[in-house]
């Protein structure tokens, strides 16, 4: 008697591969590329205490932040933060969207979508994404 390879049902590791990657890409909600970036970073939601964070990633549409308390999805606030760009620090400042937030071990990760970036702090973001 012979068995089959797999279970019916199971798929191999391969397929399974295959699978996580397509399914990564599906849930992908990016509109622009982003860059890794570690710096100093504060947010503060409306009515809410200022939160000292990181950055953890950022683009010229929204920057991922580590900070200690959860924000929730859709409420506003403003993430302020420096990069060194073109030979002098840039202080960058922006209204933002909260549009996830993650619980990790010792904080929240949480993705902010600027709402109101003017063209020059665009311009700052997608030069240093470059």
């Amino acid at each position: 008697m012979e068995f089959p390879r797999e279970m019916p049902g199971t798929a191999s590791p391969e397929t399974a591969k295959s699978a996580a990657r397509r399914r990564a890409a599906d849930t992908e909600q990016r509109d622009a590329p982003r860059r890794i970036c570690r710096v100093s970073a504060m947010v503060q939601a409306l009515g809410q205490a200022p939160q000292a964070g990181r950055t953890v990633d950022l683009g010229p549409a929204g920057v991922a932040v580590l900070i200690p308390r959860a924000l929730k999805a859709g409420s506003a606030c403003r993430v302020s933060f420096k990069l060194y760009l073109h030979g002098a620090l840039q202080h960058i400042s922006a209204d933002a969207e909260v549009s996830n937030s993650v619980f990790l071990s010792t904080s929240v990760r949480v993705g902010l979508r600027f709402t109101s970036l003017d063209e020059q702090t665009r311009g700052k973001l997608s030069a240093f994404v470059r």
